[in-house]
């Protein structure tokens, strides 16, 4: 058996064919952490032609392929032929790994080819190291030790859809339910999921993002994993899947894929692909050995949360909840002016973060249910944790939190069993390291222990979870930093700013990113933009902070930021509820309806 060490974090191929031949390939040894989530940065995404240049790596028709400007490989075909590029490369062996990419398919390649015939786009397979690349099972082939999944681009005339649409094409014994018989099972993807409900779009004249996650099963037994998502809404999520029957340990070792159309192109047209990453989504990538189970120390729901962080967005739904029972929405209902009731409609449709505290009934079945609703919608949970002991205790209109540190990590027990395997986003403990100072050095220390416990234990049920960093003009930003190491930030997604306050998104930003130098270029950030509109009033005083008048809400969800660091805008505090019984306003929390008309004005 020849071997190749690999030494880039990722490696990355997109492919086409099913039996062309070619000379065996060599596999690569190796672990490689994931270029996403897992790893300090996110890793530049890759054109085609530099992932070609990996040793070991086959392909044919290279002259379908042409590097274009800004990055982009184009793959192009002519009428008449059953062409496109066609690749396949040797990736880091794991058992779990997310590939993604971008597509543009022009209107015209729409209408005159996909619209009319069939086509492959990338995928991930398991091929033996003794095997070449191309014995991948494809093409009415499914071999015992190999195993494969691509994304597979439907004519329109196919289940009467009437449009293009999407399916997994899946090359395993069993998926969803059924058995592989010759041609590679076909899962639709759907708004409901696995076949239910509507047909997912095909973007045109416009950039998508492909992103797929594998998980392989415990050889011999039908617990597999595999997610799809089109432009960040998930259309497969099978957890059903036997990649590998017993006695085969085959890891996910190759990316193979078809981007041509068959049976002949009707048309001349092209797809252009750019941003190519693919890594194991928990560290090493460890292939499965001795007795042929999974490492044991790993649980389903950590498992599944390395695959979403390394996906890219932990905001794989599209958007942050939206309440339909919000005070913003009852508030509308009751409204009998048309021009307030239109004001607070605007707030009521805008998601927000569900502030658990102290003072919540119940934390694990109120959040569990919040995340039931948030699910059936499609939508990703956001919960503002607000309990930490000592709380606000400078001398704000926040004071409270738990008894002590026993009560605060029965609390956060309750809330991890409320989130567990859900994908929640939780912004922990807003002001908690922002308000140090009024702590002695024994309560500084034992709260930078329990944002520490707290980050792990609900990163571990799953959660991506932020630790509240404050806001520009608070901290400096290497104070700021020294405070979020010491409560373990690394262990975390990465940090807040701005929640509760009135900072701009750009000087939000700007500060993020000295913290970020400060922490060595590493942590995620999110802001709160839901009262930011109007910037912060220039002054030093309570007013600046605690209900100024004049201010209005600011953008909303958005994960297209414009910085890869900054992974969301998103309302965390609710716009129209008082920060504290200042200025006019009633208690900290309490809705303030006269003060919510005038954040959603003009």
């Amino acid at each position: 058996m020849r071997r190749l060490t690999v030494t880039t974090a990722s490696i990355l191929a997109l492919g086409v064919s099913s039996a062309v031949p070619g000379q065996a390939a060599p596999r690569p040894e190796v672990s490689a952490q994931s270029a996403d989530r897992a790893a300090p940065d996110r890793e530049e995404g890759r054109t085609l032609q530099q992932m070609l240049a990996t040793e070991g790596a086959v392909q044919n028709a290279p002259r379908n392929l042409s590097l274009r400007s800004g990055g982009v490989s184009r793959v192009s075909f002519v009428k008449g032929q059953m062409n496109g590029i066609s690749v396949n490369a040797p990736i880091p062996a794991a058992d779990e790994a997310v590939l993604s990419y971008q597509v543009r398919v022009p209107e015209d390649t729409y209408e005159g080819i996909y619209s009319r015939v069939g086509g492959k786009m990338p995928g991930l397979a398991g091929v033996p190291d003794d095997e070449t690349l191309w014995y991948a099972s494809s093409g009415g082939k499914l071999k015992r030790d190999s195993w494969s999944v691509r994304l597979h681009p439907r004519q329109s005339s196919l289940n009467g859809v009437g449009r293009p649409w999407w399916d997994a094409y899946v090359y395993a014994p069993r998926a969803d339910g059924r058995r592989h018989q010759r041609w590679g099972i076909q899962v639709p993807l759907t708004d409901g999921l696995n076949g239910e409900g509507e047909h997912l779009r095909m973007p045109v004249d416009r950039w998508f993002e492909v992103r797929m996650r594998v998980e392989l099963n415990t050889p011999g037994k039908d617990d597999g994993e595999l997610d799809i998502w089109i432009d960040g809404v998930q259309g497969v999520k099978l957890r059903d899947v036997r990649w590998r029957d017993a006695g085969v340990t085959t890891p996910i070792n190759t990316f193979m894929g078809n981007t041509f159309v068959q049976p002949r192109a009707p048309e001349n047209g092209y797809v252009d692909f750019r941003e190519f990453r693919i890594g194991p989504a928990t560290g090493s990538g460890s292939a499965t050995e001795g007795d042929g189970k999974k490492d044991a120390g790993r649980s389903r729901s950590t498992a599944t949360t390395s695959a979403r962080e390394s996906a890219g967005s932990p905001f794989g739904a599209g958007r942050a909840w939206v309440d339909p029972n919000s005070k913003a929405a009852r508030a509308a209902a009751a409204a009998t002016d048309p021009q307030e009731e239109e004001a607070l409609r605007r707030l009521a449709a805008e998601g927000s973060a569900v502030w658990i505290g102290d003072w919540t009934e119940d934390v694990a079945t109120t959040t569990a249910d919040v995340v039931r609703r948030a699910e059936s919608k499609r939508q990703t949970p956001v919960f503002a944790a607000f309990a930490i002991p000592d709380r606000d205790c400078s001398g704000g209109h926040s004071a409270g939190g738990a008894a002590d540190a026993a009560a605060y990590r029965e609390w956060i027990d309750s809330l991890a069993e409320g989130v567990r395997g859900s994908g929640a986003v939780v912004i922990l403990e807003p002001d908690a390291l922002a308000d140090l100072d009024c702590l002695s050095a024994a309560g500084r220390a034992e709260r930078a222990r329990l944002l520490a416990e707290a980050g792990k234990e609900l990163t571990a049920a799953g959660a991506t979870v932020y630790l509240d960093a404050g806001f520009p003009g608070g901290q400096s930003a290497q104070e700021m930093a020294k405070r979020l190491k010491a409560a373990g930030v690394k262990g975390v997604r990465g940090f807040s700013l701005n929640v509760s306050n009135y900072s701009s998104t750009a000087a939000s930003t700007a500060y993020g990113r000295e913290i970020r130098k400060e922490l060595g270029g590493s942590g995620h950030f999110v802001i709160d933009t839901s009262r930011n509109g109007a910037g912060p009033v220039s002054s030093e005083d309570e007013e600046a902070s605690c209900n100024p008048p004049g201010r209005r809400i600011g953008d909303g969800f958005t994960t297209e930021t414009g910085d890869p660091a900054v992974d969301a805008w998103l309302w965390v505090k609710p716009p129209g509820e008082s920060d504290g019984a200042c200025n006019g306003g009633p208690a900290a929390g309490k809705w303030w309806q006269e003060r919510a008309v005038q954040l959603a004005g003009d």
